[in-house]
């Protein structure tokens, strides 16, 4: 493999592995970045695939190693919040890049949702890999080089969406498994409080979230006397992004 030196327009490359190396080598050729991470699904005892993916990855990484530092990463391509859950983390501890960039030309459609997701609200950016052709081969579709890279844009869309102030307060005190309004004003204001601290917090915070409902970030759901909360899957992952940016 032969690598020309270029300007780094991205300092860190995240690649979602497929099979169409030409696609995933030449964003890297094109790139050149400091440091790369391949995310891979995760191995499984009853099928090859997953086992074959990482292989591949592996041979990428093994031609690029005299020039570029790289990684592995394992997501469930079949589950959208795992995906989500190695995108952001892989974001979070290279925070120190100035530039990071996806390539979306491969990897499950999940995966390409969730790193479409987490560019909204992470400072990375998109790019696809236009194949020169495509191919059957096997009864299977294949890609051959590289006709052109297209930049996706991306929107910062957490300055205007992550909750502010005391609803930001509120909302980092939420959790997915569902807690009652009391149990999150006591979480907030401690337990040797009086009667009418614990009313008047209940009702402020009631408003609040009655606001992060509208915003299907929150569910609630009254059972007898008490209000379950609950972050919907929206609400969860912007919580995340909400504990980051703090």
């Amino acid at each position: 493999m032969y690598f020309i030196h270029m300007t780094s327009e991205a300092q860190l490359q995240i690649v979602l592995m497929g099979w169409e190396w030409d696609r995933l080598v030449e964003g890297i050729k094109h790139h050149m970045p400091k440091k790369v991470v391949f995310i891979c699904p995760k191995e499984s005892n009853t099928i090859e695939w997953p086992k074959e993916t990482k292989k591949l990855a592996e041979k990428m990484g093994g031609q690029i190693k005299a020039l570029i530092d790289y990684e592995f990463r394992s997501a469930d391509y079949q589950d959208f919040s795992d995906c989500l859950s190695v995108l952001k983390t892989v974001l979070n501890e290279h925070a120190d890049y100035p530039h990071i960039c996806i390539n979306i030309s491969t990897g499950s459609k999940l995966l390409i949702a969730a790193a479409v997701v987490v560019s909204q609200y992470y400072p990375c950016n998109l790019f696809y890999a236009v194949p020169s052709s495509y191919n059957i081969k096997e009864n299977c579709f294949t890609s051959d080089g590289v006709d052109k890279f297209v930049t996706v844009p991306t929107f910062q869309f957490s300055g205007a969406i992550v909750p502010k102030k005391m609803e930001k307060s509120v909302f980092q005190l939420l959790d997915s498994s569902g807690l009652t309004l009391t149990s999150i004003v006591m979480k907030h204001i401690g337990q040797a409080t009086d009667d009418y601290t614990v009313r008047k917090t209940k009702s402020l915070f009631l408003y609040h979230l009655k606001n992060l409902e509208k915003k299907n970030l929150v569910t609630l759901e009254s059972k007898g006397r008490q209000t379950i909360v609950s972050l919907t899957s929206t609400g969860e992952f912007l919580r995340d992004v909400a504990l980051t940016k703090q």
